[in-house]
């Protein structure tokens, strides 16, 4: 079977969640609870970083130049000859350098070690990042003290990855030298998932250290599936000889997700769904059948039914009715849009669970017009009026209003649900004219006058409220529809008055609204 490379799991971990960063001016428990290793790496690290990354930057801060320079120093006498005292002087030379960093530009500090940006979180280490916790890991855990506890897991856990690269004996040192599990288990995780693929040995050695429970369950799968990717044969082997249980369970799950993200076959995806089918743990196959997101959204049943749609159908018969049976329709209705659309429907159509029904529906006639519009817009339209013709003309105008807006809202005006034609066409039509007044205004004025376009109009109105309340009013006073054109009046006026209640007054008082209706807004 061919061997894919795979997006390793350490990949994922660089990019991490986007929060927002600020400074932290005490240390958390957690914080406390991380020691730092008890001594330096048992030999230097080996590297490749371009020179040019580790020299100062033209116009750069002085405290970054200090940075930059020591590390490039110390490095160079890692890779070389350095003595221990040499290369301990010129480590205490980055450390003063980073502590000065600190105090004069934290944020500045963060982002080029840690690569955290204040404004946007942890954004993952980048070859610099990786360089400097290779090189001196002691001064990188010190560094915690300053990340938000948002931020923390991944922070610890990358450590972990980027020193296990260079020296995963004294990175797992570090590991079980903690006493707080939470930490120790993430270190171990990255330091498990950041060796796999080249000692899978060792790392499976490492796993055995994991708390049971949820670090085992995270961390096994994703060692197995790395391994899979450098030695697919190997890393399969390794699985097939371990006795029933969860721990070969989560190793079969690692290799079905490394076939169903790199696998390119009929062959990968039939041998995909039959270890999944031999799974003994009910969640664990249950969770890949129809909930376990592979790759690009779509998950393993999704993708044997692309391959095999006749099987993935005959097996989906034979589930009890309920939700499952409900959720792999809806799978299933995923991984064969593209073959067969109409087909896709039909299967949609006859989903028990509501919610899951509309949500196939809205997919595969999406995904229809992107494919084919044409022809997926004769079908859409010569639909019977009702729920269903609604709920195909809602999926595709949703997509459409953020591409295609003025082709999107055309099609809204289209359902019949009174309810929810209104309530789709105030929404759009108030972010629409947040982002483009003059193409949304344009739109709305070549609406014929009625229900639709007095809709239109509330939705506008709604949104000129915040920036520009005369207009907001101008707007709803265009509405044809008394009653709704009084509660839009209203409401725009109420928020404006809050904003400027002189400048509201004014417009109330000079405006050729009826009186009644003036001293109704003045009184309110």
């Amino acid at each position: 079977m061919k061997t894919h490379s795979i997006l390793i799991l350490t990949a994922v971990l660089l990019f991490g969640v986007l929060v927002t960063i600020g400074l932290v001016s005490q240390s958390t428990s957690i914080k406390k609870s991380i020691k730092p290793p008890l001594a330096t790496q048992s030999k230097p690290p080996t590297v490749n970083v371009e020179k040019k990354d580790l020299l100062p930057a033209t116009g750069e801060k002085v405290e970054f130049s200090e940075i930059r320079q020591a590390l490039s120093e110390l490095q160079a006498l890692q890779k070389g000859s350095g003595s221990v005292q040499q290369i301990q002087e010129k480590k205490a030379a980055l450390k003063a350098a980073i502590e000065s960093g600190i105090k004069k530009d934290r944020k500045s500090v963060l982002r080029l070690l840690l690569n955290i940006k204040e404004e946007g979180g942890w954004l993952g280490f980048t070859d610099y990042g990786c360089l400097f916790v290779q090189s001196a890991p002691d001064l990188a855990i010190a560094l915690l003290d300053q990340v938000r506890e948002q931020d923390l897991d991944w922070v610890v856990e990358a450590i972990g990855a980027a020193w296990a690269k260079s020296d995963p004996e004294a990175a797992f040192a570090w590991a079980n030298q903690q006493t707080n599990t939470k930490v120790k288990d993430l270190i171990l995780r990255g330091v498990i998932v950041s060796i796999a693929s080249k000692d899978f040995k060792r790392a499976l050695a490492y796993i055995q250290s994991l708390s049971p429970g949820a670090s085992q369950d995270s961390t096994i799968p994703e060692a197995f599936r790395m391994a899979a990717g450098h030695n697919f044969q190997g890393a399969l082997a390794v699985m097939q000889s371990l006795p029933k249980g969860r721990t070969k369970d989560l190793a079969t799950k690692g290799i079905i997700l490394h076939l169903s993200i790199c696998g390119d076959g009929d062959r990968d995806a039939q041998a995909a769904w039959d270890m999944v089918s031999g799974i003994d743990d009910t969640g664990i196959r249950t969770e890949l059948q129809l909930e376990c997101p592979a790759a690009q959204n779509a998950d393993i049943l999704t993708w044997w039914a692309v391959k095999h749609p006749d099987a993935a159908i005959q097996w989906m018969l034979s589930l009890p009715v309920g939700k499952s049976k409900d959720l792999a329709l809806g799978r299933i209705c995923q991984g064969m849009y593209r073959d067969n659309p109409q087909a896709a429907w039909y299967l949609a159509s006859v989903i028990g669970d509501a919610g899951i029904r509309d949500m196939s529906k809205r997919f595969v006639a999406w995904e229809w017009y992107k494919k084919d519009r044409a022809a997926a817009r004769q079908w859409m339209l010569s639909l019977p009026e009702g729920p269903a013709r609604d709920v195909a003309l809602s999926g595709v105008s949703d997509g459409l209003s953020m591409s295609d807006r003025q082709d999107g809202m055309d099609l809204k005006l289209k359902i019949s649900d009174t309810g929810l034609r209104t309530e789709f066409l105030d929404a759009y039509a108030c972010d629409w004219c947040s982002k483009d007044r003059a193409a949304a205004t344009q739109w709305m004025q070549s609406l014929p006058a009625g229900p639709n376009k007095d809709l239109v109009a509330v939705g506008m109105s709604r949104a000129l409220a915040a920036n520009d309340p005369q207009a907001a009013m101008d707007m709803a006073t265009g509405i044809a529809d008394k009653g709704i054109r009084t509660e839009t009046q209203k409401i725009t006026f109420e928020q404006w008055s809050k904003k400027d209640p002189a400048a509201a007054t004014q417009w109330i008082n000079r405006s050729a609204l009826p009186q009644e209706l003036k001293t109704q807004l003045l009184q309110r």
